[in-house]
């Protein structure tokens, strides 16, 4: 089977084959088959010729060829295989972990520094994979550092004068950063700045 895909440039078409077949454009396989370049514009085209698919992702078959002949039709059977693979498997999306479990593997997730997981109500050992399927209750605490205050003071060599140096630092929430599905799912955190602590409040006092 194949698909069809233009754009101005050969990365433009990649990168259009890569967003509707939810693929790295690097795992893409593909030929040139126009190329038109003028004195104001460029046009290529490429043609996806194969797509292999996980067998531990996917193990149904379809039989029959898909014809090219109607490209919206084509893309839409395509994009119905690749539903059927991508959507088994653990991910995390905008801070959630998500699982679809279509019963076709085994599904693990292992959790990563700075991360509480938490299974059906149950501390996850980070330096493990655990079994999950749908059904599960999962839910995280990403571990979150307060801020502070640090002062350093020091004195001239005279010991006449005296200097304050005061040093904010913000507090940090680790979260989950967001992956793609995966049969096996391992976390990973990302470290988000909050808020200043409270500033000192500077006295002037006057004669």
């Amino acid at each position: 089977m194949s698909l069809i895909y233009s754009g101005k440039s050969l990365d433009e078409c990649l990168d259009n084959a890569s967003k509707e077949l939810n693929l790295l454009k690097e795992e893409i396989k593909y030929k040139i088959i126009k190329e038109k370049h003028s004195l104001i514009s460029k046009k290529f085209e490429i043609q996806v010729e194969e797509f292999q698919l996980d067998s531990s992702n996917f193990k149904s078959s379809f039989k029959g060829d898909i014809k090219t002949n109607n490209k919206e039709h084509n893309s839409i059977l395509y994009n119905q295989l690749i539903r059927s693979s991508v959507e088994n498997g653990a991910k995390v999306e905008s801070g959630k972990i998500i699982v679809t479990d279509n019963d076709l593997g085994e599904i693990t997730i292992k959790s990563c520094d700075n991360i509480k997981l938490y299974i059906n109500g149950e501390l996850c050992n980070e330096k493990r994979a655990y079994k999950v399927t749908q059904f599960d209750k999962i839910s995280y605490k990403g571990v979150k550092t307060e801020a502070s205050k640090n002062v350093k003071i020091t004195i001239s060599k005279d010991k006449m004068e005296a200097y304050i140096c005061i040093e904010y630092i913000p507090e940090y929430i680790y979260k989950l950063k967001d992956k793609p599905n995966l049969m096996n799912l391992a976390l990973k955190a990302m470290k988000i700045q909050g808020d200043l602590p409270v500033k000192y409040k500077r006295n002037i006092k006057t004669k």
